[in-house]
């Protein structure tokens, strides 16, 4: 909107818009016409006339004057010439004498110099001498301590040599005594990489002393063909029912039966130590036979023999059975006994815990008497009574491991019922004692060859006789290093004394060559010192002549006369200036008042209007209609013609402060319009919107903030959000939990555009993924606790659970072995599982499924995880 007082003068400003010449007389007329007039100010001006006059009248006075000041300067350059010309001289005169001086000085800084060297050279002359006697007396000393540390250096060197003699000897019994324990060869504890000390190495050393192509050959290759995993490597056709691979009613089952066998461990059924074992229970069963025979009339054969196929089948068999749960293999054709103990004891001492017969024959046999039920089995396949056949094989074998999983043994009986095939060479059969003997022979010729390594009284022995030699050895190099020691330091004793002889010797050499130098340099200096002071002598008499020139000018007429004449020219020509300067001063007076007549920015009497309504930010330049009035105090206001001046404007396209600016056309003194003035302006701010759109999120344990789509018009400036609970927007919030919330954002206003607010829009946090994470374990429960009472195993034994949000339950999902299903339960609530009283050794395993109930800001979840219960 335009002020007020601007409306108010409008209502006086003609209607009609004058030329810019007519506008001129017409506001002007009176001045050009009349004697005078008072302007909008007040003050009283000329005519234009008169003040044409008076510049005219100024301009001449301003040229006399300045050919007069013209006259008077030259006149004072004149005289200033002559003033310097004769100051030069006094000047000249000046430095002269200055330089002469410092030249005096200078010789006189050079006289005091010689003196000091003089002085200098002659006291180091003296010191000189006092030092050449000084060190003649260190050079003698020096001599007599060389020769001394000599002596001490052959004496030490000496030592050194016994020293190293001994040590030498020393070294030769040490290295000889750590050859003899390097030749020992250590027991490797396992047969690692050594088939020879298993039976395989036995069954290939009765092969490859026997015929090719016998029995005897056949049946070695046979039982290696089975240790090797059931193979037939020769191509050979072994008897029906014979072969290598496995023939039973489990067959199938165990293709890979052999893979049980652990080759590097003297616990397994295939040691040699085991295979010796076994032999002793093959024994033990013909004398059981022959105590059958004695006991009960009966007619057993007692003479039971073994081959290398019986005890191969049984090694491998015995091995597959280690753990108990797997029971009798059924992998090979013919009848089996097996039996775990859980003590270790003399073997034969006919404890059930050390001797299976204890179980088979003594225990069974009284069942099988007394008709009470027990069990008979083992009994009848001893004694050929449930078999059906009459037994003429058998073999045996053992496994040592850990009591705790029990010790299997396992006694193989075959009748002679088996069908043989084309092949016309008879099955081997060996006695008992042909077998093991074999079997002994072998070992004895392995422990030999190093089985148990280097007997443990030879170890002994080369023990203490290197203990010996290392103390021996160490007292040798002890002693050398200290005589060493000695030798070194001998030597850098004699290397330092030399060395202080050379520098005495050096020393006293040094100072009696400077001698002679020393004394040239004195008489140089004494020398030097007699032409300082000739020089000295000189330049104060150069200085003295120079003093008088300079001052005989300095009192001269010449120089007097010339500061006279430059005084009386400087006066004329100040007087010459202040009358220029005074009608310059006159001129531009008058000019100045005739060019305030006419000056748009000078004259009080022009007003510039603003015809627009307020402004407002568009983001192009505003240009609002003007228009230029001359407003005297004493008459009609005029409008000045559009013609006559020029517009621009600054700062027009931001909001704020905007400037109108009007410039003349015409220049200063022509009459005419001439000179600018400006008039400020307000561009108002404009109007800014943001608005936002609703958002779903998901929990994640921290702030959640709006991020959604945010449409914003108008101002650039920053956007705040704010959080509430209610539509309203009156409850704040930071929103985090699940659940709803409301939002609304400011836009802050910037240089242009007002600030703003968004409506409120329905922010929604979801409820996220229950993390839970499982995780099976494997739980073991001991038996011997099982037995008297049923165990509990909490929740954190048979699994672990993590990151679970909400109460826990449990439930079985799968149950992945029938009899987990009839010993063991799952508590829902608590995880807890329990085993119950008497539940048979084995490995229990199941699926179990935990759900986390979830809580405000979590779902509902579950994982299922395997777990493993080993009763053993």
């Amino acid at each position: 909107m335009r002020k007020t007082n601007t409306i108010r003068s409008r209502h006086r400003i003609k209607k009609s818009v004058l030329a810019a010449t007519m506008a001129f007389t017409l506001i002007f007329g009176s001045v050009m016409t009349g004697p005078g007039h008072v302007n909008a100010a007040g003050n009283s001006q000329r005519s234009y006339e008169e003040l044409s006059e008076a510049v005219e009248q100024a301009q001449i006075r301003l040229e006399n004057a300045q050919v007069a000041q013209e006259e008077a300067s030259s006149a004072y350059e004149e005289a200033k010439t002559t003033l310097a010309n004769e100051t030069a001289k006094i000047e000249k005169a000046g430095e002269e004498a200055e330089t002469k001086k410092a030249d005096w000085e200078s010789a006189k800084s050079e006289q005091s110099a010689a003196e000091a060297k003089v002085a200098d050279a002659q006291a180091a002359f003296d010191e000189n001498a006092r030092d050449i006697a000084a060190a003649q007396e260190a050079l003698d000393l020096a001599r007599q301590i060389e020769n001394d540390k000599s002596e001490a250096e052959k004496a030490a060197q000496e030592e050194k040599d016994q020293a190293q003699t001994e040590a030498d000897a020393a070294n030769e019994a040490l290295e000889a005594a750590k050859a003899d324990i390097a030749s020992e060869v250590p027991d490797p504890g396992s047969n690692e990489g050594h088939k020879e000390w298993t039976a395989y190495g036995l069954f290939q050393s009765i092969r490859d002393n026997a015929q090719a192509g016998s029995a005897t050959y056949w049946d070695a290759q046979c039982a290696m063909d089975i240790l090797d995993g059931g193979i037939n490597s020769t191509g050979h056709s072994y008897p029906y029912n014979q072969g290598p691979a496995p023939d039973g009613p489990g067959a199938s089952k165990w293709a890979d039966i052999a893979d049980n066998i652990a080759w590097a461990e003297r616990a397994d059924a295939v040691s040699l130590d085991n295979v010796r074992t076994s032999m002793g229970f093959l024994d033990e069963f013909n004398s059981i036979r022959d105590e059958e025979n004695k006991a009960e009339g009966t007619s057993l054969r007692t003479d039971i023999g073994t081959n290398c196929r019986q005890m191969a089948i049984s090694i491998v068999q015995c091995d597959t059975s280690k753990d108990y749960s797997t029971g009798h293999t059924q992998a090979y054709e013919g009848l089996e006994n097996l039996s775990w103990s859980s003590g270790k004891g003399k073997p034969f001492s006919r404890s059930k815990y050390t001797d299976p017969y204890v179980g088979w024959y003594d225990e069974e046999k009284v069942n099988y008497k007394e008709n009470n039920g027990g069990m008979t089995g083992h009994y009848e396949t001893i004694v050929d009574l449930n078999s059906g056949y009459f037994c003429n094989l058998a073999g045996f074998a053992v496994c040592s491991y850990n009591a705790s999983y029990g010790e299997c043994r396992e006694l193989s009986t075959f009748g002679d019922f088996f069908e043989y095939d084309t092949n016309p060479d008879p099955e081997q059969v060996y006695s008992v004692e042909e077998f093991t003997k074999l079997v002994n022979d072998y070992y004895d010729a392995q422990a030999a060859a190093g089985m148990f390594g280097t007997p443990q009284d030879v170890r002994i022995q080369h023990q203490t006789a290197l203990a010996d030699a290392q103390a021996a050895q160490t007292a040798a190099v002890k002693a050398l290093e200290e005589a060493d020691a000695r030798l070194t330091e001998a030597k850098t004793a004699k290397d330092r004394a030399g060395k202080d002889l050379a520098a005495a010797q050096t020393a006293l050499s040094d100072l009696q060559a400077k001698t002679e130098g020393l004394q040239t340099t004195l008489d140089d200096a004494k020398k030097e010192k007699m032409s300082a002071d000739s020089s000295a002598e000189d330049a104060k008499a150069a200085y003295d002549e120079a003093l008088k020139t300079y001052q005989d000018l300095k009192d001269g007429s010449a120089y007097t006369d010339a500061v006279e004449q430059e005084q009386k020219t400087k006066d004329a020509l100040e007087t010459a200036n202040a009358d220029l300067e005074a009608a310059k001063k006159v001129l531009a007076e008058a000019r100045d008042e005739l060019d305030a007549l006419t000056s748009l920015a000078d004259n009080p009497d022009i007003k510039v209007n603003i015809l627009s309504d307020e402004p407002v930010y568009s983001g192009q330049a505003i240009e609002p209609e003007i228009e230029v009035v001359c407003e005297p105090a004493d008459g009609d206001a005029s409008i000045v013609s559009k013609d006559s001046y020029t517009i621009s404007f600054d700062n027009n396209v931001n909001a704020g402060e905007a400037t109108v600016t009007i410039t003349g056309k015409g220049e200063k003194g022509s009459g005419s319009w001439w000179g600018k003035t400006s008039r400020t302006f307000t561009i108002s701010k404009a109007e800014s919107s943001i608005t936002l759109y609703a958002q779903s999120r998901t929990y994640t344990g921290k702030n959640i903030y709006y991020s959604a789509k945010t449409v914003r018009e108008g101002s650039t400036g920053k956007v705040s959000y704010h959080y509430y609970l209610d539509a309203a927007c009156t409850r704040s919030a930071t929103p985090k939990a699940a659940g709803n919330y409301y939002v609304k954002a400011s836009l802050a206003g910037d240089d242009n555009y007002k600030a703003a607010q968004s409506d409120p829009v329905k922010l929604t946090i979801t409820k996220a993924v229950n993390p839970i994470a499982a995780k099976g374990k494997k739980a073991v429960v001991n038996y011997k606790a099982v037995k008297k009472k049923a165990q509990t195993l909490s929740a954190g034994k048979i699994l672990s659970v993590t990151k679970a949000k909400g109460a826990k339950t449990f439930a079985v999902s799968k149950w992945t072995s029938s009899k987990a299903t009839k010993y063991l339960t799952l508590n829902k609530k608590t995880g807890r599982v329990t085993i119950k009283k008497r539940t048979p050794k084995g490995t229990y395993k199941f699926r179990v499924k935990v759900t986390a109930k979830g809580d405000k800001n979590y779902k509902s979840g579950s994982q299922s995880v395997n777990v493993v219960v080993q009763v053993k």
